[in-house]
């Protein structure tokens, strides 16, 4: 297959996933071409400087880190890298899952079930890109 016809990875920004979490998530996106881990925050306070920054096309972020509105966090993460696209990460995901829209995210997925999940998201919004 031509290279030139193949998008560029989807660049990845981890917030606020745990040492063990982020370490595995490390290494899954480093195995696949398709996607590029292009920096990590603690929180999303923390993630705003550097995602005005580092060019970002995804982020995860780790719901139990989030003190106070899901909306203004979501918000401000917007406001640092228009048009990024934003996945909650959550033990309980179909609780969040139904609360995503007004909360302003693009998606949820379980963090039990994150490579699966995550490998399902990525299918779909590499689709996207090539459409």
């Amino acid at each position: 297959m031509d290279s030139a016809l193949e998008p560029e990875p989807v660049r990845v920004f981890l917030i606020g996933m745990g040492q063990k979490v982020a370490g595995a998530l490390a290494r899954y996106l480093s195995g696949d071409p398709r996607m590029a881990l292009v920096g990590v925050a603690r929180n999303p306070v923390a993630a705003q400087n550097q995602l005005s920054l580092t060019p970002t096309d995804l982020v995860l972020l780790e719901w139990s880190v989030l003190n106070g509105s899901p909306e203004d966090t979501v918000r401000s993460l917007r406001s640092a890298r228009p048009g990024l696209v934003i996945i909650g990460v959550a033990a309980d995901s179909e609780a969040y899952r139904s609360a995503a829209p007004r909360w302003g995210v693009d998606g949820v997925i379980s963090s039990s079930r994150i490579a699966e999940e995550l490998e399902s998201m990525h299918r779909s919004f590499h689709t996207e890109r090539i459409q």
